[in-house]
């Protein structure tokens, strides 16, 4: 139900004169929208949680049969990053869960859910920011590392200014391409969502 229907069905069934509708009406009224964002906020966190798992086996099996020492090492980090977020994702829908079923007041527990995906939003967003970077950082890092181990001399500073400026360069496109992939990601996943949730949350401070 969209906010506009919500508010024609409200004043289809407005109070006769000198009845006023008290808070809990209006939040029975308010909470089969609310649990409609909020079922969606968990799809949003399940496909994620998925999407975690699925890398992490990934890079499970590249770092057990890849051959070269910086691709082990590569997809191991990841594969650790991956973990830990599949953690973060699973206690975060954990807590979802438990706040969407519990029979306290609706509107502290909406504040409860909007806060937590917010602010981690905020973070995954800043965090997939600085991955592109980090990236390219830890392979030119191991690369390098490899080749002084297997004793083959690095090209020396002055001739690696041509590659540096040609990975900045990649790395600006890159940057700017997953910035508007990453702003309609985000958007379908949380922002949309977190939108109608704040709109819930207001009806219901105006309704008490």
């Amino acid at each position: 139900m969209e906010l506009d229907d919500l508010k024609y069905h409200l004043q289809q069934q407005a109070p006769a004169p000198g009845e006023q509708r008290s808070a809990d009406d209006i939040a029975a009224l308010l909470k089969p929208r609310a649990r409609s964002v909020v079922d969606k906020l968990k799809l949003s966190l399940w496909f994620e949680l998925l999407c975690s798992v699925i890398f992490l086996i990934v890079a499970i099996v590249v770092m057990c049969t890849a051959e070269s020492r910086p691709t082990r090492i590569y997809f191991g980090v990841f594969g650790i990053t991956s973990l830990l977020f599949c953690l973060l994702l699973g206690f975060l829908l954990y807590r979802v869960i438990s706040l969407s079923s519990t029979p306290l007041p609706v509107k502290k527990n909406l504040e409860t859910i909007y806060y937590i995906i917010h602010h981690f939003s905020r973070r995954y967003n800043q965090f997939t920011s600085l991955l592109l970077p980090l990236c390219v950082a830890l392979l030119y890092g191991l690369i390098y590392q490899d080749m002084v181990t297997n004793g083959i001399e690095p090209i020396s500073l002055a001739e690696q200014w041509p590659l540096l400026l040609q990975l900045l360069g990649y790395c600006i496109g890159g940057a700017l391409i997953i910035y508007f992939i990453r702003t309609w990601y985000f958007r379908k996943l949380y922002f949309n969502y977190l939108k109608q949730l704040r709109e819930c949350i207001r009806e219901l401070a105006t309704a008490s």
